[in-house]
């Protein structure tokens, strides 16, 4: 990861027992570039703050999904659980891990496995089915599209 990246509303970081086991509950194995950035800022938001998706378009990735429970927020396994996946008709094989502001995903798609990771896909939670798109192949390369400016498209 090239780019400089801070964190907002960080959580007190998770250790790795934490993590496997919320990996076991789910039973998946997330990507080690991923991992590293989510035990460390689990629940926090980027700087920048913004990704291109496939139309060109700025979107807002908004927060990782965190590994504690609090009652105002969605929790990591809560989020990817059997409920939460028939409720969204998401396939079992696409994990959540960031929810933008709108209510939509950022998540991997273990369908689409890039050299071994999982492709970064967009969730859009009004379309039935979320009109799954590709964002980019793997985590690390999602932090490098970050940018600052919403209306920038440079």
């Amino acid at each position: 990861m090239g780019k400089q990246i801070t964190w907002d509303y960080k959580r007190t970081p998770v250790t790795e027992e934490v993590l496997s086991e919320k990996e076991k509950l789910l039973g998946i194995r997330l990507p080690d570039d991923f991992r590293e950035v989510f035990i460390e800022n689990h629940g926090a938001g980027p700087v920048p703050e913004y990704y291109y998706a496939p139309n060109g378009n700025s979107r807002n990735f908004g927060f990782l999904l965190a590994l504690d429970e609090d009652e105002d927020e969605i929790e990591f396994t809560e989020a990817n659980s059997p409920y939460m996946k028939r409720e969204h008709d998401m396939p079992h094989e696409v994990v959540i891990f960031s929810i933008d502001p709108a209510g939509n995903f950022l998540c991997f798609d273990y369908n689409q496995l890039i050299d071994g990771y999982p492709a970064i896909i967009f969730w859009d939670h009004e379309v039935e089915g979320g009109n799954l798109k590709k964002i980019c192949n793997t985590f690390t390369e999602l932090l490098d599209m970050l940018h600052d400016d919403e209306d920038d498209v440079s």
